[in-house]
């Protein structure tokens, strides 16, 4: 909606206003233009408000340079007027729409000349003076469609159409005749394809498009490349605690041997004290002996093996880490190699 001092007027597609771009007002001529995205088959309606109906106004609506409805709005009377549709006869209207203009696509009518109106919606609107009664019968305006090789200027891509007609209530006349008493403002909209506004930087260029199927293969790409060097990562951090670990273990082993070395001189002082105090035999000491040293050396062998199995399975996970690398490569190396097959191909077929 575009609005100077009490007048506001807007273009209306789907309930909702168009938006409206480069607006500008010409104070000598009381004229407010701006430029509106258009889109051909759309039904469309022009609306003017005014604040103030302290006087009789007169609303004149013309599209394409030609006059589609001319309206009396009396002292306190409705603040304003909403045209939707062209009176195609006494009691039968059609809806207006932005439509493409054949001259525009035919080449072969470039060069035949249109009426420099078209691609405009204009809305004037004045302050009038209120004359005597109208007697005689008045015909409501029949409005009709521009013709394409009018002289003007180049054909504009949409001009406005009418769509079916329908049956209307009879148009209501003004009871009296009119005299205009001040030009208050005339809004001028320029109506292109979205395209042509933002082509010439009238309209905001367009919003980004949605990621394709191929962006959505990247990303998935580059997710799982993380989600694999995070991996990575995390095996050579179970590396890292497992090369802990057996340097742990190692360490375990060197003191089982202190442990078990000790072992048998602390098995003879037990002996020594449990023959002195218990007077038990010489046979008996012995085999306690030999039993402690025997568990000790169990003891040891245990761990001797625990330690080969970590360092095996350590083992392992480096060949699996070389093998998912080398895989890898090789996959990147295939994948390479066909876009550069379709770009030499396509060298070829340029040459």
């Amino acid at each position: 909606m575009v609005r100077h001092g009490s007048i506001s007027a807007s273009v209306v597609v789907d309930g909702a206003d168009l938006p409206e771009y480069k607006s500008r007002y010409d104070s000598r001529k009381r004229v407010l233009s701006c430029w509106i995205p258009s889109e051909a088959g759309k039904a469309f309606k022009i609306r003017l408000r005014a604040d103030r109906t302290d006087y009789h106004s007169n609303i004149v609506f013309y599209v394409d340079g030609r006059l589609l409805r001319d309206v009396v709005c009396w002292k306190h009377e409705a603040p304003g007027f909403t045209c939707n549709s062209a009176n195609t006869s006494a009691n039968t209207e059609s809806p207006l729409l932005f439509a493409n203009n054949v001259a525009a696509k035919d080449h072969s009518l470039l060069g035949a000349q249109s009426p420099s109106e078209q691609g405009e919606i204009r809305v004037k609107h004045c302050r009038v003076e209120k004359l005597e009664r109208i007697k005689e019968h008045q015909e409501p305006h029949i409005y009709e469609p521009p013709d394409i090789f009018d002289e003007g200027s180049k054909p504009v891509p949409h001009i406005t159409s009418v769509g079916k007609k329908r049956t209307c209530a009879p148009v209501k006349m003004a009871s009296h005749d009119t005299r205009e008493i001040k030009h208050i403002l005339t809004v001028i909209f320029y109506y292109r394809p979205i395209e042509h506004l933002r082509a010439r930087g009238i309209a905001p260029p367009a919003p980004p498009p949605p990621p394709t199927e191929v962006d959505a293969e990247d990303s998935e790409d580059n997710e799982s490349a993380e989600d694999y060097e995070g991996e990575y990562d995390d095996e050579d951090e179970e590396d890292d605690e497992d090369a802990e670990g057996d340097e742990g273990v190692e360490d375990d082993e060197s003191a089982e041997d202190v442990v078990a070395s000790k072992r048998p001189a602390s098995s003879k002082k037990r002996k020594a004290s449990s023959a002195s105090s218990e007077s038990e035999s010489d046979s008996d000491g012995e085999e306690m002996v030999e039993i402690r040293r025997l568990n000790a050396e169990i003891e040891i062998k245990r761990l001797e093996l625990r330690v080969a199995e970590l360092k095996e399975q350590r083992r392992r996970k480096k060949r699996k880490l070389e093998t998912k690398a080398s895989r890898t490569s090789e996959n990147q190396r295939d994948s390479a190699t066909p876009v550069k097959k379709k770009n030499s191909s396509m060298r070829r077929k340029t040459g």
